[in-house]
């Protein structure tokens, strides 16, 4: 029987990966990555590079902020599909109120989860500028998009006490403003809410 990640995950009538076939789900896929990204050095590696990748919702900040980027936009991207395995919704709507995307919307949702970049990422480039002002403050734009009233405490639904935690805490160390300060797929296969999948 051959079937995707997406029917399995359907397969339940939750429609959300249980906690232990997400965690063997993730670690084929953390082992791919540290395989990929730490031996072959065949998947964004060596030079940093630019412009747009990664479906929109699935966008780390230095691609909204056109950035230069490396392996770790990689890490970004898998932080928010486990959320969409786990909690059968996305982590980030990025939408306006009119439904339509948008990277300040998208970036408001990161500040509420994330609490505000360290000033000298705020003050990076052009873009940056324009939606935190010189004190590393948000300004929400031209449109003044405010910071919505959101936690990644409050969005998860399946977990409680420790088990809850030490997921919020793997989640978090790969959902970092700067890249090099999230974890990587070798240092993830570590974490304490991996140890059962030793």
């Amino acid at each position: 029987m051959h079937m995707t990640i997406r029917q399995l995950q359907y397969y339940n009538p939750a429609h959300k990966l249980d906690v232990p076939l997400l965690k063997f789900t993730l670690a084929n896929v953390l082992k791919a990555l540290s395989f990929l990204h730490d031996e072959a050095k065949v998947v964004h590696t060596g030079d940093s590079h630019s412009g747009f990748i990664q479906p929109e919702l699935y966008r780390a900040p230095e691609i909204i902020f056109q950035m230069e980027w490396d392996s770790k936009v990689d890490i970004w991207s898998l932080a928010t599909l486990v959320w969409d395995l786990f909690e059968d919704e996305h982590l980030f709507d990025a939408r306006d109120t009119e439904g339509n995307p948008s990277g300040t919307h998208h970036v408001s949702e990161m500040v509420a989860y994330l609490g505000m970049p360290p000033l000298e990422y705020t003050q990076s480039n052009d873009i940056t500028k324009i939606l935190f002002d010189k004190q590393g403050h948000w300004t929400g734009g031209s449109k003044s998009v405010p910071i919505p009233k959101i936690s990644l405490e409050e969005r998860v639904s399946a977990l409680e006490g420790e088990e809850k935690e030490l997921f919020l805490d793997f989640i978090r160390s790969m959902l970092r403003w700067r890249p090099e300060d999230r974890k990587s797929a070798t240092e993830l296969l570590k974490h304490p809410w991996m140890a059962d999948m030793k």
